[in-house]
């Protein structure tokens, strides 16, 4: 079985499966002989930190975004605050999943023991301090049960786009991030760090 082989089954299984593991699998399969490994790689660019977002996640919210073109079911909404050398205010937003078990345990049923991998397309609007709007879209995934010891936590990594008319921040247009982060399902709050490539 080849490397990318081995990387298609681990991913049908990451649910079970270490994510160290699929890690190191994707690794070898991008260094396994071959016409992959004859193209001449060149390094990505180095990513720069934009901001932290703590979130919390607020029942009965208005949606901030529609539904329209979201993947998967309305989660939930909430607000919080984002920090940076860069970008300061604070932040609203609403979440969209599919193959999510937060609704489930937030209804009271339990959940299956074990990981469970879930896609996760939340949006929302940063206000900052100077009175900015930065509306945001971000597609990726959550990963639940990531710890053994505490199984009711989420790692999550997203790509993050952004969409503002002012010209403050105009230069956010034209770039794509990346943000990664944790979520507690039993306080519903969340904690991300957002990067975008370096100038």
């Amino acid at each position: 079985m080849t490397a990318w082989n081995e990387l298609w089954c681990a991913v049908q299984t990451v649910n079970r499966a270490s994510l160290t593991s699929l890690i190191a699998v994707a690794a070898v399969a991008a260094t396994e002989g071959g016409a992959m490994a004859a193209t001449p790689r060149r390094a990505g660019p180095a990513l720069e930190h934009l901001f932290d977002a703590d979130l919390v996640y607020k029942p009965g919210m208005a949606d901030v975004v529609p539904a329209t073109d979201r993947e998967g079911v309305l989660i939930g909404s909430g607000d919080g605050v984002v920090s940076g050398s860069k970008l300061r205010g604070r932040i609203r937003w609403t979440l969209y999943s599919s193959a999510c078990l937060y609704p489930a345990v937030r209804a009271g049923l339990p959940a299956p023991a074990g990981q469970h991998l879930c896609k996760v397309n939340p949006g929302g609007v940063i206000e900052t301090e100077e009175g900015a709007e930065i509306w945001f879209d971000a597609n990726g995934y959550g990963l639940r049960g990531y710890d053994p010891a505490e199984p009711s936590r989420y790692v999550l990594t997203m790509s993050l786009r952004f969409n503002t008319a002012d010209s403050r921040y105009a230069w956010l247009n034209a770039v794509l991030g990346v943000w990664e982060g944790r979520f507690d399902e039993r306080s519903g709050r969340a904690s991300y760090a957002a990067y975008v490539p370096a100038k």
